[in-house]
């Protein structure tokens, strides 16, 4: 069965830009004999990923918040729960540490810890705040194809199907979201178009490496005086907009996240088994 992690364990140590196994937690992951739902978030330093992934376990503590400057959050990180939808199923929840730290030393870092998570993960999000593009996951998945190789029995398969292949299912979350005056509200996908419009190149995408993803939209969770100390906050004390749309994307999360397979679509459990 699941282990009920009341705090995530560290999966993946990096220390000066050097990653390396946890003995501890992966022992944990390996005691999980059920089929699991992997969901990872990824995304740059400061975007409150740690906050939104404690929401989603369900859980007051964690990983420590980042600051603005220099993230808490090293390496990755693992809650692993009792799927709260669906009997038998283990959930892990794998948070990673914020991407673009202007005094990590090694760009090499950021593209480990992104290719670890997507590989990992049955299910992807990609967590930023609405000023920020679509450049760092573009860059992120450019390199990403010169860091993976995807093995296939089809001579004629295009790169692009070779990793939708073997992609897990991808989840773009806006964070800090606001129209602006006079507009009028729009959708996720709407938003996304409007994202990657400027982006529409001949020499083609890198997003669209990965599915199509379902986009959430999620406003600032608490006034500006309140954001310092929001692990504090009450229930009641979070913007209703945020509390809304977070339990919208928590729902999707809990409900649609699939199980993690092989290339063969075996699902498998914490250990790597296959189920029969």
């Amino acid at each position: 069965n699941a282990p009920d992690s009341h705090s995530p364990l560290c999966l993946v140590h990096n220390e000066d830009c050097k990653l390396s196994l946890n003995p501890a937690a992966l022992a944990v992951l390996r005691g999980v004999t059920q089929p699991v739902v992997v969901v990872a978030m990824v995304g740059p330093l400061g975007s409150g990923k740690s906050f939104l992934m404690k929401r989603l376990a369900q859980k007051c503590t964690g990983s420590p918040l980042g600051s603005a400057a220099q993230t808490q959050t090293k390496g990755i990180w693992m809650w692993c729960l009792p799927h709260p939808c669906k009997p038998g199923v283990a959930l892990v929840l794998l948070d990673t540490e914020g991407l673009g730290e202007a005094n990590k030393g090694d760009s090499h870092s950021d593209i480990w810890i992104f290719t670890l998570a997507l590989l990992l993960s049955s299910t992807f999000v990609f967590n930023c705040k609405q000023s920020t593009n679509d450049s760092m996951l573009q860059k992120l998945l450019m390199d990403l194809t010169h860091h993976v190789r995807v093995r296939v029995k089809a001579d004629k398969a295009e790169p692009a199907d070779e990793f939708v292949r073997v992609f897990p299912g991808f989840v773009w979350v806006v964070r800090d979201f606001r129209l602006q005056e006079g507009q009028q509200p729009i959708s996720g996908d709407e938003y996304l178009r409007q994202i990657l419009h400027s982006a529409q190149k001949p020499a083609g995408l890198p997003v669209q490496l990965l599915p199509p993803p379902q986009v959430f939209m999620l406003e600032q969770p608490a006034a500006d005086r309140d954001l310092a100390r929001l692990e504090a906050l009450r229930e009641d004390q979070l913007q209703p907009q945020f509390r809304q749309h977070e339990e919208d994307f928590c729902q999707h999360i809990w409900k649609e996240a699939p199980v993690k397979v092989l290339l063969n679509r075996s699902q498998v459990t914490g250990r790597g088994e296959q189920v029969p």
